[in-house]
């Protein structure tokens, strides 16, 4: 199942959103977890989100990760562990006041992976990445009277393992 998924603060969980097209629950939050893995993640900043958080100080939602819910129960568990963590895996964190964008501890910009792991400590590891190499281009429109921009990067895979830190 496709979902959206963010770190819910109040709850100290995960929070899975249905992104399936079609069903009843779309849009929804279908399950709350301690972890999880998603295949084929892509790690999302909602830019107007951000700016209210610079602007009030107040957190909201408007980060998270989207992809397939590809595993529950034992894997999922495995990988969310010290061990699993260290098969080939880094962390990624997001902090809205230092960076708009999701990155590895050496300040590496993250767009996509091929698997990651959230975990039940609200750890969030992955296991081959995707860097963003350059703006390919940007797309301005303006809908309604509201101004929006859009940019677009074309993208290098990389294996966490050719990576150092």
């Amino acid at each position: 199942m496709r979902v959206q998924v963010y770190r819910n603060l109040n709850q100290d969980c995960w929070s899975v959103v249905c992104m399936e097209a079609g069903r009843p629950d779309y849009g929804k939050v279908v399950d709350r977890v301690d972890h999880i893995v998603i295949k084929d993640p892509v790690f999302v900043v909602q830019p107007a989100g951000r700016a209210r958080v610079l602007r009030e100080g107040k957190k909201n939602v408007h980060a998270f990760v989207r992809g397939t819910w590809s595993t529950r129960g034992a894997h999922a568990q495995w990988l969310c562990t010290r061990e699993g963590k260290r098969h080939r895996g880094r962390m990624v964190t997001y902090n809205p006041y230092k960076s708009d964008r999701f990155q590895t501890s050496a300040g590496q910009a993250v767009g996509r992976a091929k698997w990651a792991s959230l975990t039940d400590l609200g750890e969030l590891i992955v296991h081959s990445w995707a860097t963003e190499v350059q703006p390919f281009y940007s797309v301005e429109r303006e809908v309604d009277g509201v101004y929006s921009q859009e940019h677009y990067y074309r993208l290098r895979f990389t294996s966490a393992d050719q990576q150092t830190t």
